[in-house]
């Protein structure tokens, strides 16, 4: 990945974010995304073959209860307490613009 990709990648997280980057910030977070990419492309050339698979730190667990469906019957009130609403649906503001 070169500069202008990661720059651009900044940009349009700022974008999102609604958060308006100085160059000197941009600038700060194009070196600091550099260098953890760099980090990155060392941990892919460490030889793993022969590491056990780890899904856990430790061998704890936790107990989880069934999972059992049951009747809801109190859906109007919850569409009660929505801000905006359609029917029976939610109505949330577009906050992603795909431009």
């Amino acid at each position: 990945m070169n500069n202008n990709d990661i720059e651009s990648i900044i940009t349009k997280i700022a974008g999102l974010a609604h958060i308006h980057l100085p160059t000197s910030n941009k600038d700060t977070l194009l070196t600091n995304a550099k260098t953890v990419l760099n980090y990155i492309h060392q941990l892919e050339e460490v030889d793993t073959s022969n590491t056990n698979i780890t899904i856990h730190a430790n061998d704890s667990y936790t107990e989880l209860r069934d999972d059992t469906v049951m009747p809801f019957d109190n859906i109007q009130g919850i569409i009660e307490q929505a801000p905006q609403t359609d029917n029976h649906f939610f109505q949330v503001p577009k906050v992603i613009d795909n431009d």
